[in-house]
């Protein structure tokens, strides 16, 4: 595992840096898709990474087979689909951005597809490689735009992680990319114990700034397209996106326990110790969906708690520093 930084809120992206852009063209019109595959390589400065579909069914089958980050579709095809067809509408969510062809200029057809979720509308006669990269640019810069102001908006005061909402459609989002491309994805349910003296005697500075450490702590031990958030007064949530195994969840989870746990923490003054149990999970090893695998990894740290419990009271140690 990297020790790098990550952003304390964020969604697992395509390593573009690393493999590129990769565009889904969805166009009935061979010598059109073929045009408008060379106008992406020339606009984007790659030379692979374009795929093309000549129907809707056709590139919804591409989507359960892989990802894309940008997708060109012809605004006639959808509209012979059905604009209000719940399958395609799926498309809007799936794509970092979703560019419409139309055959000629049309003000209400252009409408149409920006409420469904476009990010632009070119005429196919008169588009070129420049137009392919400014929409590209135009339609991914408003696009992250958009998710870092979601991001800010839902963010969790005390710690700056995300709240159970973000978290959980970050997880939902995680699952749906892992399925198209046959990847694992990991759930960490953070159980922290020992924080109710915290809460009692110490008050709210010394309980937000030790829940703000254990944040940064957590996110300090995870990747950047990997997410944290804090689910409630004594727990953290992680998703571990692209992982090789169950077993590989496993052994970050035990990273995590003793990075929380081992080493006490500074705040205002007093050093503290509290401690931790952690539940786990992995897609598809212990569910198909986001209620499956919390509630596996739900009831493996219930039942780290009990066994806890059993040994001890209270794992709490403070003194004055």
């Amino acid at each position: 595992m990297g020790t790098t930084k990550p952003p304390l809120v964020g969604v697992a992206k395509t390593d573009t840096a690393r493999d590129g852009l990769r565009f889904l063209v969805v166009v009935d019109d061979q010598d059109c898709a073929e045009l408008t595959r060379q106008m992406i390589f020339k606009g984007s400065g790659q030379r692979s990474g374009v795929h093309v579909a000549a129907s809707i069914d056709e590139a919804l089958k591409k989507l359960d087979e892989q990802t894309f980050d940008v997708c060109f579709l012809d605004y006639a095809l959808v509209d012979r689909y059905g604009f209000q067809n719940e399958e395609l509408a799926c498309l809007k969510s799936i794509f970092t951005a979703l560019v419409f062809l139309a055959d000629k200029p049309s003000k209400a057809a252009a409408l149409r597809a920006l409420n469904f979720g476009g990010k632009d509308f070119l005429v196919k006669t008169h588009m070129n490689s420049f137009d392919i990269s400014k929409s590209i640019a135009y339609a991914l810069y408003w696009k992250y735009r958009e998710i870092e102001l979601e991001a800010r908006t839902v963010r969790e005061h005390v710690t700056g992680l995300g709240t159970v909402p973000l978290f959980d459609e970050h997880l939902r989002h995680a699952l749906a990319v892992a399925k198209r491309g046959k990847e694992k994805v990991g759930l960490l349910m953070v159980g922290l114990t020992g924080m109710e003296p915290v809460f009692e005697d110490y008050g709210d500075d010394v309980s937000e700034q030790l829940l703000k450490q254990v944040g940064e702590r957590i996110a300090e031990k995870v990747r950047s397209t990997d997410v944290v958030a804090r689910l409630s007064d004594d727990s953290f949530g992680v998703v571990l996106v692209k992982v090789a195994s169950s077993s590989v969840v496993d052994t970050i989870s035990g990273t995590l326990n003793g990075v929380i746990a081992d080493k006490p923490y500074n705040v205002n003054g007093y050093t503290l110790k509290i401690g931790t149990n952690i539940g786990s999970s992995t897609y598809p090893d212990d569910g198909e969906n986001l209620d499956q695998l919390k509630t596996v990894a739900e009831d493996t740290l219930d039942a780290k708690v009990t066994k806890q419990k059993e040994k001890t009271k209270d794992s709490f140690v403070y003194y004055r520093s």
